[in-house]
């Protein structure tokens, strides 16, 4: 049963990395191929979303 657990942990703490590292290579390359003012635009939206998030959040 202890192999099991750790077998888990191994696998979503795998999973939770390869998922920030997408975004993080994700977010390098839209700052590469948008102008400086289009990826302002972006992170603008971003913060208005995790803004919502938050709110949608705490309704659940």
């Amino acid at each position: 049963m202890n192999s099991a657990i750790i077998r888990n942990l191994v696998a979503l703490s795998a999973g939770e990395l390869a998922a920030k590292g997408l975004g993080f290579v994700a977010a390098l390359y839209l700052a590469r191929m948008l102008a400086p003012e289009d990826f302002g635009i972006l992170g603008f939206v971003w913060a208005v979303y995790a803004y919502f998030a938050l709110l949608a959040s705490a309704g659940l």
